[in-house]
């Protein structure tokens, strides 16, 4: 049955996390335990307790709505956002939000946009689709709408319907940007999962999300593009952290 690339990757992973959990050992026998949101533990026994500027027993829409009018208050206090300072806007976005684009795919624009530029745009891709819909709001919130949002998610469509692979070349390496120049983000051993998120135009080079963490863009030549059955495989395969570190230093090496 052929991957869908909408929800390979997400369903891969959590496959990964649930037999990592069912391996753990349980701290009660017999006993299982759900994860708790402390947020909405507040909520629920200490309705008047403030945390992060937000009364905690408030709806959840109401926090949501807070929480980007607290974080837009930073760069306009009244609120009142201007379409020429878009750019400082999303950069703002993404150092409090995004944070470190090595770990996440974010390559987005914020543009003025229409017959008289009297809208917002974003373009470009955002390797989660919550993370478009965040900086959306934020904008919104700043009143600098209508916001349209399109952004591509991860896998895109230049993908196809097979977004894993494994390195089959001795190693190589993640970098920055299409740029041979580039700066070197990490590097990748022989055997490795990576995960497809986008495609060059070319077809020369994958912008890969690494098992490790990592995201940068790979020689395609150095991969091969595997099912989801071989992919669990491999994952399930891989050595501890403290070989894969020893098998790094034994090929910068050589």
């Amino acid at each position: 049955m052929q991957l869908h690339a909408n929800h390979s990757r997400r369903s891969l992973t959590l496959g990964v996390i649930a037999v990592w959990l069912l391996a753990a050992p349980c701290e009660a026998s017999g006993q299982t335990t759900q994860p708790v949101d402390a947020d909405e533990t507040a909520a629920a026994t200490q309705p008047d307790e403030i945390r992060r500027g937000m009364r905690m027993g408030d709806p959840p829409s109401v926090r949501y709505r807070r929480y980007w009018e607290n974080q837009a208050r930073q760069v306009e206090p009244q609120l009142q956002g201007d379409l020429s300072r878009l750019r400082l806007y999303a950069r703002f976005f993404e150092r409090e939000n995004i944070r470190d684009t090595r770990l996440f795919a974010w390559k987005v624009k914020v543009e003025p946009a229409g017959p008289g530029l009297e809208r917002t745009e974003i373009s470009g891709l955002a390797e989660f689709p919550e993370q478009a819909e965040a900086l959306a709001a934020f904008l919104e919130t700043l009143g600098v709408g209508p916001v349209s949002n399109q952004t591509e998610a991860a896998p895109t469509a230049r993908v196809g319907d097979a977004p894993l692979a494994v390195v089959q070349s001795p190693r190589t390496f993640l970098r920055a940007s299409l740029d041979p120049k580039a700066e070197t983000v990490n590097e990748a051993l022989a055997g490795e999962p990576l995960f497809l998120l986008d495609r060059s135009e070319d077809g020369a080079a994958y912008l890969v999300h690494a098992a490790d963490g990592y995201v940068g863009w790979v020689r395609s030549d150095d991969l091969r593009i595997v099912s989801g059955k071989e992919f669990t495989a491999v994952i399930n395969a891989r050595p501890p952290a403290s070989d894969r570190i020893d098998l790094v230093i034994a090929q910068a090496s050589t």
